[in-house]
């Protein structure tokens, strides 16, 4: 089992390779965490992708514990993402650690668990932020919560119709684990929002009129001002 360490746009990425094992899992833990101590970095993403193994579920739920008791004592509150796919990555590390106040979310895919550990970014800059991309994020948030929510409806179904299999509780458990983000990931960016409106009210106030504006515009009036006349002598 190989870690490489980087730093990118104020991101640790912990690449991790090879055969995966408990006794190296749990130091490569201590390892990227003292580096992003040193560096002052609280966002971490762990990217097993290109690992391979699998362990047990007692070693998984050592390693989850281990890594928050270790995480815990440091002076930064940590953020982080773990990337692969099962069986060597099955949520339930991550679930372990966040029982005991860890902030850990597991992906797929590099892509959203970079997304995710930026909208904690965006917390902490929201001011130097453009009102325009909190908006934003905040749709995006919703239509991924929506999304969400629907494969979690779709999931139940399944395990409805066919009864209980590995399969079915595998697929309900995976869609919950993405409902669960989802909400979460919404719930930051409303926050992140609301932060900025506190300290830039005027220009948060401008850009919700004008998207609402942009909701509510007929564009049938728009290209006939005639029509707009007629309406208001009505």
């Amino acid at each position: 089992m190989e870690l490489s360490i980087e730093f990118r746009d104020g991101i640790l990425w912990a690449t991790v390779t090879g055969q995966v094992t408990l006794g190296e899992s749990t130091k490569m833990c201590s390892v990227t965490c003292d580096a992003a101590v040193q560096s002052g970095v609280d966002r971490i993403l762990v990217d097993a992708s290109g690992a391979d193994g699998d362990i047990s579920d007692l070693d998984r739920y050592r390693l989850g514990e281990t890594m928050a008791a270790y995480y815990i004592t440091k002076p930064l509150d940590f953020k982080i993402a773990i990337v692969g796919n099962p069986p060597l990555v099955n949520g339930f590390v991550p679930l372990v650690a966040s029982n005991r106040g860890i902030t850990t979310e597991t992906f797929s895919e590099t892509t959203p668990a970079v997304k995710w550990l930026n909208h904690f970014a965006a917390r902490e800059v929201a001011r130097s932020k453009q009102p325009a991309d909190l908006f934003e994020a905040v749709d995006e948030a919703d239509r991924h919560f929506q999304e969400a929510k629907a494969g979690y409806k779709e999931a139940l179904a399944i395990v409805a119709d066919s009864g209980y299999s590995p399969d079915g509780n595998l697929a309900l458990r995976q869609r919950a684990q993405e409902y669960d983000r989802a909400v979460k990931q919404y719930s930051e960016a409303v926050t992140t929002w609301l932060a900025y409106m506190e300290t830039n009210r005027e220009e948060a106030l401008k850009l919700i009129r004008k998207e609402r504006e942009g909701v509510n515009e007929d564009p049938d009036v728009a290209r006939d001002p005639a029509k707009t006349e007629g309406s208001l002598g009505q």
